[in-house]
């Protein structure tokens, strides 16, 4: 029987434990020999394999490759004089082995990576500095009473501006998702839905009032899409709750229910995972 490749976004609030479940699946699969290669985007997984994860980082012998990534090179490496320097995407790519897990953590940071990049090579400053002039050039129409559209339109127009950018991102983004033998996890914060969302994104998300941060097809190119939710009442016990926005395998969906491990309750008991 082949094993379906995994495409999962999981979303929620700082604390709901996103990063948390896929360390505890890579404990529990490190005797299979199975890794786990992680773009990191805040230096959180790191932190975490030097404190509650000890031994599981490549360093130290373990199955966690981390790639930490800030700025759009890490991502997708650069070029200068001396030749070419692969970014994560590519040094991943390169050593992936068939059942090991691609990690981004967070996966709404390189959105802003690739604006911050485009920015730069476009206009030759960064992206605060570049906002703030079309803010600028924002109130100047309001006060002219001039029609004014919004800032993020004000700031990169579509045909010319956005259409690159997003071209940039799906180089990166579809590299990933298209891998041919490695499951996918992607963690990401949430944010309300607005009035101005569109149908696509109204329909998955509606009932929930909020979506993920980062590009706004992200949560179409994945089969799973889960929201990781937590209950701080008692801070040295959070009780972590999870819910199925989406899942194309068919599977049953969560309904709010107390997620203790995920590779149990769901890639066991829903995906039909053996028991580790």
């Amino acid at each position: 029987m082949v094993q379906v490749l995994e495409r999962m976004l999981v979303m929620g609030p700082p604390g709901a434990g996103k990063t948390k479940q896929w360390l505890d699946i890579a404990k529990i699969l490190r005797p299979k020999g199975v890794k786990f290669h992680c773009i990191d985007t805040d230096n959180a997984v790191n932190f975490m394999l030097a404190t509650q994860y000890k031994g599981l980082s490549s360093e130290d012998g373990g199955n966690v490759v981390v790639h930490p990534c800030f700025e759009w090179h890490d991502y997708m490496g650069y070029s200068d004089e001396k030749g070419h320097h692969d970014g994560a995407v590519q040094k991943i790519l390169r050593s992936i082995k068939p059942g090991d897990w691609i990690i981004v953590d967070m996966a709404d940071k390189p959105w802003d990576a690739v604006q911050r990049f485009y920015t730069d090579e476009i206009f030759g400053v960064d992206k605060g500095t570049y906002f703030l002039q079309a803010r600028k050039t924002l109130q100047a129409k309001m006060e002219a009473g001039r029609k004014a559209s919004p800032l993020s339109e004000e700031a990169f127009k579509g045909w010319t501006d956005w259409v690159v950018i997003n071209a940039l991102y799906g180089d990166y983004i579809n590299k990933l998702i298209s891998c041919p033998i490695a499951h996918v996890y992607m963690t990401a914060k949430v944010q309300p839905l607005s009035r101005q969302e569109d149908p696509a994104t109204r329909i998955t998300y509606g009932d929930y009032g909020i979506k993920p941060t980062g590009q706004k097809d992200l949560g179409h190119q994945v089969h799973t899409i889960m929201l990781f939710k937590v209950d701080v009442t008692t801070k040295k016990n959070p009780i972590w709750y999870v819910t199925t926005i989406k899942d194309r395998s068919g599977r049953e969906y969560f309904s709010d229910i107390q997620l203790v491990s995920f590779y149990y309750q769901y890639l066991v008991a829903k995906a039909g995972w053996e028991v580790a």
